[in-house]
């Protein structure tokens, strides 16, 4: 009985197609990689260099709308309430 269930089962197979799945993500994954690449180029030179005068004088801020002006005073505002909470 034993010699039967031995018979079923095509090792060979499976083996190869264990190593056809592995080849194929290795694969896709380096197009992958590939493809992020040059996409990340392309968006890269499409976005202009700042003026280096401008730059150099001026320290980056984000787009608006800023929604914190100074976070570490607000921080520190939120922790007092908090404490005075807390212990109170």
């Amino acid at each position: 009985m034993s010699d039967r269930r031995d018979s079923e089962l095509d090792l060979k197979a499976i083996v190869g197609f264990a190593a056809g799945l592995l080849l194929t993500i290795a694969v896709s994954a380096v197009l992958l990689w590939y493809f992020s690449k040059s996409l990340r180029g392309l968006e890269e030179a499409k976005d202009p260099a700042p003026p280096a005068l401008a730059a150099a004088r001026a320290p980056y801020q984000p787009p608006g709308p800023r929604l914190q002006s100074d976070p570490a005073s607000e921080m520190e505002d939120l922790r007092a309430g908090e404490d005075a909470i807390l212990h109170t």
